[in-house]
């Protein structure tokens, strides 16, 4: 599976909120379930996956969120805005760069000055 950015932060904005987690939609649950294992392995939230040990599978059987970590935090601080987030998109595709977590902050730091 590919990952989505997109994705990616919505599942932190879902953490940021609190249980209950709002529900995101648009994507299949396979989608939210591999995006919050990468979301945690990156190290933007707190929680735990579980894998099928039956089937061999990307997908993780079952995550766990708790919370947003403090890299989370500032990984939504410039972003959490829609409009903000579209300035950085922009940013990063006319600059030929990837859409990654360290892009995202260096585009940050360009558009809107030091966190």
């Amino acid at each position: 599976m590919q990952r989505d950015m997109d994705l990616l932060r919505q599942i932190v904005l879902s953490a940021e909120a609190g249980p209950p987690f709002p529900a995101i939609g648009g994507y299949t649950e396979d989608a939210i379930k591999y995006h919050k294992m990468l979301a945690i392995e990156a190290g933007l939230i707190h929680g735990k996956w579980l894998r099928d040990n039956t089937r061999i599978t990307e997908i993780p059987a079952t995550v766990m969120v708790t919370d947003v970590t403090w890299e989370g935090h500032d990984f939504l601080q410039a972003i959490r805005d829609e409009a903000n987030w579209g300035k950085v998109k922009t940013f990063l595709a006319a600059s030929g760069k990837q859409l990654s977590i360290e892009m995202i902050k260096v585009a940050v730091r360009s558009l809107f000055g030091p966190g």
